[in-house]
């Protein structure tokens, strides 16, 4: 679930017999319109229902500014958090919103958690080459446009590639910070914090938009897992 850069040379074949460049480029942008019936179907009437019951029970999971969500139920959204490294990762992206979501991974996450009920569910491998990059892009324009959802995890606190999709496609971004601790009786308890929207700065050059947005939700995000108060979004 991570995001991941894309090395240097393309058309080269993965490892480990994986597929080529070539048919990656073509799953991104095969989505016939069974496979969306049937991705709806199980999404709704299996994914979002276990993960809910998966987060009560064993996290205790509550949802703190939900309410930010308001007025963006006819637009799509890009959301960013932290990893816990608990099965918090895998469920909690279908609970942040009644939207579908579509959940950009890194090859490595998706073969070691991946299942084929979470990829028909919006679990998609980030790309690895040039060559598939592109048509990676479309299908995050036409799941926003459609007015989904889509959850990243940054691969890593330097990296701004990441932040590129909300500038790139002008949607707005919301943070969500997840908190994880275990009171006295050994219980665990998760609390996710949402913050938002944040925009891209159109005065700023673009090249230096990304880089921006991810710097103003980092500042979110490193505040509300230290335990201090942060601003909702850019609106407030």
């Amino acid at each position: 679930m991570e995001h991941t850069k894309m090395p240097a040379k393309t058309g080269a074949a993965y490892t480990n017999g994986a597929q080529s460049a070539q048919n990656d480029a073509r799953e991104y942008r095969k989505v016939g319109f069974f496979r969306r019936v049937c991705s709806s179907l199980v999404y709704y009437l299996y994914y979002r229902p276990k993960a809910a019951l998966i987060l009560h029970f064993r996290y205790r999971w509550h949802l703190e500014g939900k309410r930010l969500l308001r007025g963006f139920r006819k637009r799509g959204v890009f959301f960013y958090g932290n990893l816990t490294g608990t099965s918090l990762d895998l469920y909690l992206p279908a609970r942040l919103s009644r939207k579908p979501v579509l959940l950009p991974a890194s090859r490595q996450m998706v073969e070691d958690r991946g299942s084929p009920v979470r990829a028909l569910c919006g679990m998609l491998r980030t790309p690895e080459t040039r060559a598939s990059y592109r048509p990676f892009l479309e299908r995050l324009e036409k799941h926003t446009v459609k007015r989904g959802a889509v959850v990243v995890y940054p691969y890593k606190p330097t990296d701004t590639a990441a932040f590129l999709y909300p500038v790139r496609f002008d949607e707005a971004a919301f943070l969500f910070a997840t908190v994880v601790k275990t009171d006295a009786r050994g219980r665990t308890r998760a609390v996710t914090y949402l913050d938002g929207p944040f925009y891209a700065d159109d005065t700023l050059p673009r090249h230096e938009r990304a880089k921006d947005l991810a710097s103003r939700l980092r500042r979110a995000a490193d505040s509300r897992l230290s335990g201090e108060e942060t601003p909702r979004g850019d609106a407030q």
